[in-house]
């Protein structure tokens, strides 16, 4: 199970998401106030941070992302479900994108702001590259199991 190189991506693909749940995503400024948007919401940098806006979906989603590889990783003698799941966990990845910019778009539109993103935004891109590189090698295992029986 850990010994597949497979099952390596999906454990940083995890660690990648759950990384995302304790960093900010981006800063807002505007000419009086300044926020900082992280998982569970948009915060004011004050001590202690206030929530001024919440997101709840956006982390429902980087949940979800993070619960999905490690069950993945232990669905390792069901290899058609395992691609499934990986493809599943792409989309909700592409998806947690989708959501971002929706909440991006409508809080600088409400809050009349500038925005700063910042590089931690790249760690869901570099997710969905490992997500997709351990489907293609549960995909070459499957492949390698059916030639194997198709000899027997």
């Amino acid at each position: 199970m850990i010994q597949r190189i497979q099952s390596f991506y999906l454990l940083l693909v995890a660690l990648l998401m759950l990384a995302m749940l304790f960093v900010p995503f981006a800063d807002f400024n505007n000419e009086t106030a300044s926020y900082i948007f992280k998982a569970k919401g948009v915060y004011t940098p004050s001590d202690p941070p206030t929530l001024v806006y919440a997101a709840w979906s956006l982390f429902a989603l980087l949940i979800l992302t993070v619960i999905l590889p490690v069950i993945t990783i232990f669905k390792y003698k069901k290899r058609i479900l395992q691609m499934r799941l990986c493809l599943l966990n792409g989309i909700l990845i592409v998806a947690f994108y989708g959501v971002f910019f929706i909440y991006w778009w409508l809080l600088s539109r409400d809050l009349s702001v500038e925005t700063t993103f910042k590089a931690t935004l790249a760690m869901p891109a570099v997710a969905l590259i490992l997500d997709y590189m351990a489907a293609r090698c549960i995909l070459q295992d499957e492949l390698l199991v059916r030639s194997e029986s198709r000899i027997r």
